[in-house]
């Protein structure tokens, strides 16, 4: 059953997809078996997009985007620059929003968490030190941690997404509670970004063993 306070933050602040696609505007009303609350977001709805980033659905949630955050993030704004870093983790975050609208347009549910922007970074992080070695907890009958090219384990995350986001389409879309293809949007778009980067310097797209010059 809906209802109580965080209820009526997530729907406040929250992305929700059918408010871009509709037509109808921002929702100002969420009706429960408890009655009417309010709802409605107090800036206009492409706002949602940049607050949702910040809302989380509890301390799981929040603490395992701050750990790919912290295990990934610093290396890829050192190389980007901090100001350039600023504007692009928060584009990758919008950007894996409205991959979430495209695929699942009449959602009425909240997309929450900084997930989608994470991914962004992570993106970028395989662009930028494909062969880095990355350690990697294993727990299978024993538990180790290996090291695995940043390649080899960001590659396999994707795929893991793309394979989940493909089981969440159609009569199960948004039942999952986990927003896949922002995931994926946010991922491209981070690689996207570094990508056209190199474009514009002329440079290779895909980096060899030895790093670049500087810049991402």
């Amino acid at each position: 059953t809906l209802g109580g306070d965080r209820s009526v933050f997530y729907f406040t602040y929250g992305m929700i997809p059918d408010e871009f696609t509709s037509g109808r505007g921002g929702f100002e009303i969420l009706r429960t078996v408890d009655g009417n609350l309010d709802i409605a977001t107090p800036f206009p709805t492409w706002g949602t997009l940049f607050s949702a980033m910040f809302i989380h659905g509890g301390l799981m949630h929040f603490g395992s985007n701050m750990l790919y955050l912290w295990i990934f993030g610093d290396n890829v704004e050192s190389r980007m620059g901090h100001v350039p870093y600023l504007f692009f983790y928060p584009a990758a975050g919008v950007a894996a929003s409205w991959a979430q609208i495209a695929v699942d347009p009449s959602s009425q549910v909240p997309t929450i968490g900084a997930s989608g922007a994470v991914a962004g970074v992570l993106g970028a992080y395989l662009m930028i030190f494909p062969y880095h070695k990355v350690r990697a907890l294993v727990i299978f009958y024993f538990i180790t941690v290996i090291h695995v090219p940043a390649a080899l384990l960001l590659g396999v995350w994707l795929l893991l997404q793309f394979w989940s986001g493909l089981g969440s389409l159609g009569p199960l879309a948004g039942e999952s509670g986990i927003a896949y293809w922002a995931h994926i949007g946010g991922f491209v778009t981070g690689m996207a970004a570094v990508a056209l980067y190199r474009i514009v310097l002329r440079r290779p797209v895909w980096q060899g063993h030895s790093p670049p010059p500087s810049g991402p």
